[in-house]
């Protein structure tokens, strides 16, 4: 890449561990090479990189901070899954960063809570909240916020981590750091904003609402924006130009500033783009493997095999498991349940006043961080999935309770497409259940959404019984009252079942060594929506790639859900049609390759409204018979053959 005139700015955001290059993934090593051929640009992150992968968890965060300093980061915002591990771990992570990390609207004694630590090697000082670079001659101010919504719960931290801190508007303290930048010479002010535009926050406390409530010519520049993991290379807002790139490294936002009127634009440099275009640093490869070396012991090792992809995290830019019930949550629900379960009948001896009860799991949605993808899974793949080291627990709870406990889990939903039945707004304590079917309305009033919860046994519950006990198995997190579920603290308490990503690896390995393989298409069996949407069969499409191009004409072959094969070929557009597919997600397998979903209810891949849903074509054509149900059972289901024109 030749040297640039404007300044440019290389921006990440919700990284959540993900700086090993793979597949998908701009790693570490990448984005050392963008900002050594982009000579004199910043890097900036605008929070939630040192949690969210097994190498974070395994290392709470230290490895990503190594990376990222290999890396050449410049500043962070402080996310917040940045407080998951505790604020001595924060504050120790900071330590060990080359750059500042940045939290201007959060406080503890009266000062920024990471005010006064010695970074880059104990020669630097953080002041908490801002830092001034020079890049190109132009003095830049950059300042970080947190989404205060994390003091609550809903930020999805567990209030405990940040007791003792307080979190400010994000306006009101916008203000005043840009007024101080100004008074110390900045002239481009950029906010790395961990706040989002996930319509289930409050609008004050969204990137867009701070931009609004800025006004014209309020100094500030640029927001780089996280959080919500949105995708978005260019907004602007009374002047303001936001950017967000989504999550977990699938490309790397650029801005570039005309160093003269100061004109800000904004674009993306996708994966397969930089990895065609950039040769890796080395070095910083070299780190990577050795600290993914470090921990191959505990990633390594085989534990289950997975038939179809249990889907959770961010697939196809959608939070799937915040969105709406998943075949991963339901896995993971089970598993909490399982032990319950297990654990209860152990005791159980003569006359056992558990004997009665029904166990009931409860798990939020945003605690779902990845998807398991049909084939081996590995320890490092769990860990991936549930990466906070979260304590299982029982209590005794109440239908009372339980009713409270799901209306709060779908109070971020802000309602439901009548003809698509796409869910608007998404929230971290989504509810994925075992025990219980649960019919809400989108439609509804919050705290009037729930219309029935029934147990399995098809007893359906009332919801003003505060006398009948039920076992409920919940996470620490919600034991705290996070992601707002106030109503789980202070429960009867009968035991505890270890760490949660533990139980979940282990019930996986049941699963496998009894039936050969977990084997869960995509439902929507356990949560249903009863508002003005009534379901019915949608159109879905797939673009499909060959070599970075659409694969005009190429016949495919393909199943869905692992049961229904079929094969088409595909016009000039690339794009798969799928029509009538009956209500709900369905797993779609292109060529033996790569799994995708497509699902209504979140708007993956729908014709109308709905996500761009895409996959490559692998070499090799035609569908692995090992992994498609349709060989092994040719007398359940006919194939069926779709021909794109």
């Amino acid at each position: 890449m030749k040297p640039e005139k404007n300044l440019i700015i290389l921006t990440t955001n919700d990284l959540h561990g993900a700086l090993v290059s793979s597949p998908g993934v701009v790693g570490a090593d990448y984005t050392a090479a963008l900002k050594r051929d982009y000579r004199d640009a910043l890097l900036l992150d605008a929070g939630d990189a040192i949690q969210g992968s097994a190498l974070a968890a395994l290392s709470k965060g230290r490895d990503v901070i190594a990376l990222m300093n290999a890396a050449g980061y410049d500043a962070m915002a402080a996310g917040n899954h940045e407080f998951d591990y505790g604020l001595d771990t924060l504050l120790s992570n900071a330590r060990r960063a080359d750059f500042p990390i940045l939290s201007a609207n959060s406080s503890r004694d009266g000062k920024p809570v990471l005010a006064g630590e010695a970074y880059n090697g104990g020669h630097k000082i953080n002041n908490g909240a801002y830092t001034l670079l020079k890049r190109q001659g132009i003095t830049v101010g950059i300042f970080g916020i947190t989404t205060p919504e994390i003091a609550n719960g809903a930020g999805e931290a567990e209030p405990k981590e940040v007791r003792g801190i307080h979190f400010i508007s994000p306006l009101t303290s916008s203000r005043e750091i840009i007024r101080k930048l100004k008074e110390l010479g900045a002239e481009i002010i950029i906010c790395l904003a961990h706040l989002g535009i996930d319509p289930g926050s409050a609008p004050e406390n969204q990137s867009v609402g701070l931009a609004e409530a800025l006004g014209e010519n309020s100094g500030l520049d640029i927001i780089i924006d996280g959080h919500s993991h949105s995708v978005f290379a260019e907004k602007r807002i009374n002047g303001i130009l936001l950017q967000q790139s989504g999550s977990g490294a699938q490309r790397i936002g650029k801005i570039m500033i005309n160093p003269v009127t100061h004109r800000a634009r904004g674009s993306f440099l996708e994966e397969e783009t930089i990895k065609k275009t950039c040769k890796p640093d080395k070095r910083v490869t070299v780190l990577a493997d050795w600290l993914v070396k470090g921990h191959a012991a505990k990633l390594a090792p085989v534990v289950a095999r997975i038939q179809t992809a249990l889907w959770g995290g961010t697939v196809n830019g959608i939070n799937e498991a915040r969105v709406a019930e998943t075949n991963l949550g339901d896995a993971i629900a089970d598993a909490m349940a399982d032990a319950a379960k297990e654990r209860f009948k152990s005791q159980m001896t003569g006359a056992c006043i558990f004997e009665d009860m029904p166990v009931i799991a409860l798990h939020n949605g945003g605690g779902i961080r990845a998807s398991l993808h049909r084939g081996q899974i590995t320890a490092g793949d769990c860990l991936d999935v549930l990466p906070f080291g979260n304590r299982l627990y029982f209590r005794e709870a109440t239908p009372r309770i339980l009713y409270q406990a799901l209306e709060n889990g779908v109070s971020r939903v802000r309602g439901q497409d009548p003809e698509t039945g796409r869910i608007i707004g998404a929230g971290g304590g989504f509810p994925q259940i075992s025990g219980v079917t649960m019919v809400y309305s989108p439609d509804r009033p919050v705290g009037e959404r729930v219309m029935s919860v029934t147990l399995d046994s098809g007893q359906l519950l009332d919801p003003e019984d505060d006398k009948t006990p039920v076992i409920l198995v919940i996470d620490e997190a919600k034991i705290d009252g996070g992601d707002g579920y106030t109503m789980l603290m202070n429960l009867p308490e009968l035991g505890d079942g270890g760490i949660l990503e533990t139980v979940f690896r282990d019930w996986l390995s049941k699963i496998t060594a009894e039936k050969g393989a977990v084997d869960r298409p995509p439902s929507i069996s356990r949560i249903q929506t009863a508002g003005a949407y009534q379901p019915k069969p949608y159109d879905a499409c797939v673009r499909i790639t060959h070599g970075n191009q659409p694969a005009s004409g190429k016949r495919i072959a393909g199943c869905i859900d692992g049961e229904t094969h079929f094969q088409a070929i595909l016009g000039k557009d690339g794009i798969l049609h799928l029509r009538g597919m009956a209500d709900g997600p369905h797993t779609i397998s292109i060529d033996g390759g790569d799994e995708v979903l497509v699902n209504n209810y979140s708007g993956a891949g729908l014709v109308k409204g709905g996500i761009t849903v895409s996959v490559s074509l692998k070499k090799k054509s035609g569908c692995q018979e090992k992994n498609c149900r349709t060989h092994r059972r040719t007398t359940r289901k006919k194939e069926s053959t779709l021909t794109q024109r």
